[in-house]
Parts: structure tokens; C-alpha cells; sequence
């Protein structure tokens, strides 16, 4: 961790280090992670996965907050009746 702050806080008088540290720890890695999942060619009007763990679950927390603003309860269900989420242990970790 020392290497690190040392890399990116330059001595006096040292503003070559300092640069190079922020290059190295900041560009390279994006443009690295651009290249490798060949991001120029990605259209990003439309979202990059659907199906990846969680994020079904995350969409649908976020309209909910959207649509009520609150997490636990949504009267938009469109079921008999709305849906209470203070039971349910993921519903609440993000709230």
C-alpha cells in the first residue's frame, strides 16, 4: 500500500513520478480492460448483460424506488395486492 501512495504522491520537485504513477494506476488498467473486451466496437445504448447473478434483482429494486421511493414496498405489483418486502434479507441490504 505504501508503494502505491508513494507512486501517486511525488516528492517535491518530482512531477515526472507522479504522473508516471497515475498512468500506471489509472489509464493503463482502463485501457487495458477497453482493449481486451474490444469496447469500441459495443454499442452502449443498449445494456452490456441481462443474465449476470444479480442483475434481474437490481433492475427491479431500482424501479421501485423509481416508481413508490422505497425499496420494501411496491403498490405497482399488479398482483392482488402489493408486495411487502421487510422479510425478505436482500431487500433490505440495499435499502
Amino acid at each position: 500500500m505504501r508503494r502505491l501512495l508513494a507512486a501517486v504522491s511525488a516528492p517535491k520537485g518530482k512531477p515526472l513520478v507522479a504522473l508516471i504513477g497515475v498512468v500506471t494506476l489509472v489509464v493503463l488498467p482502463i485501457a487495458l480492460g477497453l482493449s481486451l473486451m474490444r469496447m469500441w466496437n459495443t454499442d452502449f445504448t443498449v445494456p452490456l448483460d441481462y443474465s449476470a447473478g444479480d442483475a434481474v434483482w437490481q433492475m427491479t429494486l431500482t424501479k421501485m424506488v423509481l416508481d413508490s421511493g422505497w425499496v420494501l414496498v411496491n403498490p405497482f405489483l399488479g398482483a392482488p395486492s402489493i408486495s411487502n418486502w421487510h422479510n425478505n434479507p436482500a431487500a433490505q441490504t440495499i435499502a
